[in-house]
């Protein structure tokens, strides 16, 4: 059974929102069905029990009571009662079951209806034998119970099993918006949900003046069931708003969770937020000069690794590892430009320039310990241990859209790019002093280091022969027992940049 955890102030909104829903739908299946006014009802209670648990269960308790606010010649004490004994007979036979509430299968689709049937028949039972016992006038039992199993399984059918469908799809809450504060999975659905739900909503309204403006006095329910009951025609304009208002339901849900996937998949290839917006609303990336500081990385031995796996484990291995560089360089705000077989280049700057440098060099002391735990687990399910070098170096780069109309990629380009790899190759012959962190002149002058009191305390200077580039001959290394005194600085330096 699908449950989520609402917040008090989203599982409020949900029973707001639940109760003006049901209490329109109640109006118009007024016009469809003699004596039960609030088609329909059921199933609706039964997707809001399976989908979110609690918060579905006393929306079914209350929706009687919105109903009997607008006919209040109905007695909502009896429905609650149906109500409530009808979703438990649902949750009890869908758990024992064992019934997907996404049907995504004949089988589900077949025992949702008929666990639907079984709980009608219950609650048409017990809701004839309250009204007996009350002395209210009941049609007789065979035909109460063929009426109000038919109520509830006609919507159930369609678009109940649809809804489920669409609803089951998109059912993982939203994770992140444009300001990247939490969205429920219900708000961002009736963002898109308003626009149709208000329409049809002053359609219906209109649609229900003119009715009664059409008859003299009386009590509401009897005006609204007098002019329904001498045009039968009106009952099909009744139906079809009913179904559009559900399926405005269900494709404001399914819209929502797409419109959330394009952005998170936007938002996963662009390297900031702004880029991700220009792109989502439509606007030209530009392409500018900026500062950035580059950083490579790679797997040592991977050649080798790779030909002991089958080609499913390999990926498996090779994304278990991406995944946890990805947290560690996510942390530290830099954007990963691409995958290259088992390395990653990622650019620190693009989303902010401040202190870009220090930023990578933190990272990369941080992947290096976060290898060392993932090698622990990876060793321990059977995999080979490997070691990771990394190079950093800042400069200008281009940052832009490159490709063709057909397909295009956000990167950068320039020298930097193609020297902070040659570091990275460099740093297979570090001396064993020092840690497989290969950083230019120019990204130790950033990170401060060239300044530094302890600077030959803490990094050393190593000669490096970098192919392809003749104008870089020294680089520097971090010596590994000066690991404490570089992240103390680099945090330090960081901290005095957040402050001001």
């Amino acid at each position: 059974m699908f449950q989520t955890k609402l917040s008090f102030g989203s599982g409020v909104a949900f029973l707001v929102t639940g109760l003006v829903f049901t209490s329109l739908l109640g109006m118009l299946g007024s016009l469809l069905w003699d004596y039960i006014p609030y088609w329909p009802a059921f199933m609706l209670a039964n997707l809001a029990a399976l989908y979110f648990g609690w918060w579905g269960i006393v929306l079914t308790a209350l929706m009687p009571l919105g109903t009997s606010l607008i006919f209040h010649d109905s007695e909502p004490g009896a429905f609650v009662v149906v109500g409530l004994v009808q979703v438990a007979v649902v949750l009890g036979l869908v758990n024992v079951l064992r019934v997907d509430p996404g049907v995504r299968s004949h089988a589900d689709k077949a025992k949702l209806v008929g666990i639907s049937i079984v709980a009608s028949v219950v609650g048409a039972s017990l809701a004839w034998l309250i009204q007996t016992w009350t002395n209210q006038s009941v049609i007789d039992y065979p035909h109460y119970v063929f009426a109000w199993v038919l109520e509830n399984i006609t919507p159930v059918v369609f678009p109940g099993l649809w809804l489920h469908r669409v609803i089951s799809a998109s059912y993982e809450p939203f994770s992140s918006s444009d300001n990247k504060k939490p969205v429920t999975w219900m708000r961002r659905s009736l963002e898109y949900a308003i626009p149709w739900m208000a329409t049809l909503i002053v359609v219906s309204a209109m649609f229900v003046v003119l009715l009664l403006n059409q008859v003299g006095d009386g009590d509401f329910y009897e005006r609204f069931r007098a002019q329904a009951s001498d045009q039968p025609a009106l009952r099909v304009i009744a139906l079809v708003l009913s179904l559009a208002i559900l399926y405005a339901l269900g494709s404001a849900v399914k819209n929502a969770k797409q419109s959330w996937a394009l952005v998170e998949a936007v938002r996963r290839h662009m390297p900031n937020q702004r880029l991700s917006e220009l792109l989502t609303g439509g606007a030209a990336i530009p392409t500018e000069q900026r500062l950035v500081t580059v950083m490579f990385t790679d797997l040592r031995g991977f050649t080798e690794t790779s030909a002991q796996f089958e080609p499913a484990d390999l990926v498996v291995w090779l994304n278990t590892y991406f995944t946890h560089m990805g947290s560690v360089i996510e942390r530290h705000g830099g954007a990963i430009d691409k995958f290259i077989g088992d390395g990653i280049m990622v650019v620190f700057g693009l989303q902010s320039p401040d202190a870009q440098a220090r930023r990578a060099l933190l990272c990369a002391l941080d992947m290096l310990d976060e290898i060392e735990l993932w090698k622990q687990a990876s060793v321990a399910r059977g995999y080979p241990a490997v070691d990771m070098g990394i190079g950093i170096h800042s400069g200008i780069v281009t940052a832009g859209e490159i490709g063709s109309p057909l397909r295009k990629q956000y990167t950068v380009i320039g020298s930097v790019v193609n020297v902070s790899a040659r570091l990275e190759s460099a740093s297979k012959g570090v001396p064993e002093t020092a840690l497989p962190i290969v950083m230019s002149q120019e990204a130790v002058k950033h990170c401060g280091l060239l300044v530094h009191p302890k600077r030959g305390d803490i990094v050393e200077e190593i000669a490096v022969t970098l192919k392809g580039v003749v104008d870089v001959d020294r680089a520097w290394a971090v010596r590994r027992a000066a690991v404490g005194d570089v992240r103390a600085a680099m945090q330090g330096a960081l901290e005095a940049v957040r402050l001001g």
